[in-house]
Order: C-alpha cells, then structure tokens, then sequence
C-alpha cells in the first residue's frame, strides 16, 4: 500500500508483465546516458562537446558496442532490471505538477505504451518505429559507418525502452509534455548503415541524438512514437 501511494504521487510510465503500472509526475531533464536495459552508461554514448553526431553518423568513422550494454538481448521477465529502474526513477523525479511525463508499464502488453503515447501526444492516432533487429551479431566488433539519413527530425516525440521482455520505461522528449522541463524539440533518431569486419552485406544501427547532450547507438526493440501523418493514414484505409 506505501508503494502504491508513493507511485500515485509521481508520474513516468513504466510496464511489466506482472500488470504493474506506474506514472511519474514530475520534472526529469536528465539522463539521456542511461541505457535503462542495463541500469549504466550507454557504451556508445559520446557527449555533445565531443562531437557526437559527427561521431556516430559520418561515414569513415567506426562504431563499437560493448558486450555490457545488452544491445541485443531483452532479459525475460523478472531476470532484468525493471524494479531497480522503477524504485530509481521515482526517487530521481522532482514534482513539479500534477501531470504525468513518463511511465513506467509491466503488463506486457503492446498496446500500453502506445496508449500513453496518444496521450502524452494529444492525438487519436500515432506512428510506431521499432529498433530493428541486426541480421547478424553487431556486439564487441569494429563497425565502419558507410552512410546515413536522419529518419525522426526533431519533433514531439514518445520514446519507450524495454527493460525486460513486455516491460518498457516511456518518456516525452519535448513539447509533448511541457512538464517535461524542455521548450525545444531536442531530439532526432538516425538510420546509420554499417560494414562489420568480413562481412560483405550491410546492417543496420539506430543513432539517438539529444540536443546539448549527446548522442548514442539505440538499443533494439526500443519504441518511438509520433503523431500519426492522417493523409498516410486515409490513403492506407482506402487501399484496404
């Protein structure tokens, strides 16, 4: 019951499979290096004043990820980090509001993180992105950055991490909440296709840069959400 009253009284969104569900209110302008899998430091990260985006989008220059940063594999429920994450980001948030600017879900199911995302981005109908799965390992080699093509310019945006399977901490980026302690769309995720050693075919990374922050190579099956474009949307319906 303490907890209960305790997740009532903040406001993030957090999910897991025990159908737990925790908003955070509050003002949380901070951490953009954590990797949430891991509860650490995102390997790749790379601070802005070190010239992040030239770092890990300009072709010539090389990516590594570290065995540490669980890039590809989600930990089954219970086996992860998800109550650390929860306990965590509760105790971080300072209360500035009464309304939610993230959440932290455990029901597993997929709809709830894009339920909020509708919420958070005021609209009936959002587009999904998922980090895709690399075709073969991408961990502890030495990947040479060939191209790349911004795919979400800087815009409200919804971003959700999974912390153990059907379990994900979702947060709003910028304007999509004005609690949230931005004024700025901050945020833009680019598609960097990569050559690993030996192998003749490409793959694929997802790079995360935050304005005045920093930059880092996403981890898969991270979600992101934006306003839906309704002209897609009807052109799609009628061709069904």
């Amino acid at each position: 019951h303490i907890m209960f009253r305790i997740a009532l009284s903040l406001s993030l969104l957090v999910t897991s499979s025990l159908a737990e569900k925790t908003e955070v209110v509050g003002c949380r302008n901070t951490g953009w290096h954590i990797n949430y899998r891991v509860d650490a430091k995102y390997s790749t990260w790379v601070d802005e004043s070190d010239n992040a985006r030239s770092s890990l989008t300009h072709s010539g220059n090389k990516i590594v990820i570290s065995p540490e940063d669980s890039f590809q594999f989600t930990p089954e429920i219970g086996y992860g980090k998800f109550n650390d994450i929860r306990i965590k980001l509760q105790g971080e948030t300072e209360p500035s509001s009464d309304m939610s600017t993230g959440l932290v879900v455990s029901s597993g199911l997929d709809t709830e993180t894009k339920d909020w995302a509708k919420e958070k981005l005021g609209r009936k109908a959002v587009e999904e992105f998922v980090v895709p799965m690399p075709k073969s390992n991408s961990v502890g080699l030495e990947m040479d950055i060939v191209s790349s093509k911004i795919i979400l310019d800087k815009q409200d945006m919804v971003l959700c991490h999974e912390i153990e399977h059907g379990s994900h901490y979702c947060h709003t980026t910028n304007n999509a909440d004005i609690n949230y302690c931005h004024t700025t769309n901050n945020v833009d995720i680019t598609e960097v296709a990569v050559k690993k050693p030996q192998q003749d075919k490409e793959d694929i990374l997802w790079i995360c840069c935050h304005e005045g922050s920093g930059c880092h190579v996403m981890t898969v099956a991270d979600k992101a959400f934006i306003v839906a474009d309704e002209s897609k949307l009807l052109s799609e319906v009628a061709s069904n």
